[in-house]
């Protein structure tokens, strides 16, 4: 069975995950943490962008990866990541998210360099949404691309930690998710 996976936060509160604009209300301490990924990109862009077929903002959403934890394992010690560092990911069912509240984010690269496509997510093109099926998620689980290794390894000889997830597909589902009876997975 294909899973999708959603890294664990290191400070992970209370048994439900909640997207970015509702963990502010819930607790804002974890909020203004985790905003602060969104600092390498513009956040105009990034939490002002409005996700096609869901009427919600990117920061309204939680994001799921279709790709396996082992194969973003491998493809950051490939390109010069830490081999002994440990992430650790929920493994969620896919038929636990509302159909009709998941879209799937094909993060298409439109040819931009690599400086310049920093600042190229979330998808300026309504063409990179999809309609997301329970049953297609093992055909999203496609290796991390050449392109995507390529990122990684020039945004490290810059001396930047690489966006994990950048040019990989997402599932941005709209909701809360409760992560009690979830299993980890840590590579």
């Amino acid at each position: 069975m294909a899973f999708l996976y959603h890294f664990v936060p290191a400070d992970v509160r209370g048994d439900i995950l909640y997207p970015l604009n509702e963990l502010k209300s819930v607790y804002s301490d974890l909020y203004k943490k985790e905003v602060g990924k969104y600092t390498r990109v513009p956040a105009s862009t990034v939490m002002g962008w409005k996700v096609p077929k869901l009427g919600c903002l990117w920061n309204d959403v939680l994001h799921f990866s279709p790709v396996s934890p082992q194969k973003l394992k491998e493809a950051s010690v490939e390109t010069g990541g830490d081999p002994d560092r440990v992430i650790s990911f929920y493994q969620v069912d896919p038929n636990l998210l509302d159909a009709r509240r998941t879209v799937v984010y094909l993060y298409h690269d439109r040819g931009l360099s690599l400086a310049d496509n920093e600042s190229a997510y979330p998808p300026s093109e309504p063409d990179e949404i999809r309609d997301y099926d329970p049953k297609g998620v093992k055909e999203l689980s496609a290796d991390i691309s050449d392109e995507t290794k390529k990122y990684y390894e020039e945004i490290r000889k810059k001396g930047v930690k690489p966006i994990m997830f950048r040019r990989v597909t997402h599932v941005l589902y709209k909701g809360t998710l409760d992560i009690s009876d979830l299993k980890i997975v840590s590579v």
